[in-house]
């Protein structure tokens, strides 16, 4: 499997997890390292509550397109350019993202 394709993968994984809230299944995608810090963002409580703001301000998701990979060091930032169903603006998804044995996890994540 290509890069590109395990990248389109996880991000298929992000999307479902956050429709469906789903923490567990989000952390499972998620470097281990980022999860086991002391006062890591990444919390259960904090994961519902991004969930539901984006879904009550932005509706459901109705597109995703890649715009593109940078390539760092030790890592890939990915970004995706999202549109819900409740507003014409649109979001930029942001994924730094590692990989482990052809296997992409993620180290941080923002939406704008």
């Amino acid at each position: 499997m290509s890069s590109i394709e395990s990248l389109e993968k996880l991000v298929a994984r992000v999307i479902k997890a956050h429709n469906e809230f789903d923490f567990d299944k989000m952390s499972s995608l998620m470097d281990q390292s980022v999860i086991s810090k002391e006062g890591t963002f990444f919390t259960k409580e904090r994961f519902i509550e991004v969930c539901e703001k984006l879904k009550k301000s932005c509706g459901d998701m109705v597109s995703i397109d890649a715009l593109g990979n940078l390539n760092k060091i030790d890592s890939v930032q990915t970004l995706w350019k999202v549109k819900y169903s409740n507003t014409e603006r649109e979001m930029l998804w942001q994924m730094n993202v590692v990989s482990k044995s052809d296997v992409y996890e993620i180290v941080s994540m923002s939406v704008n």
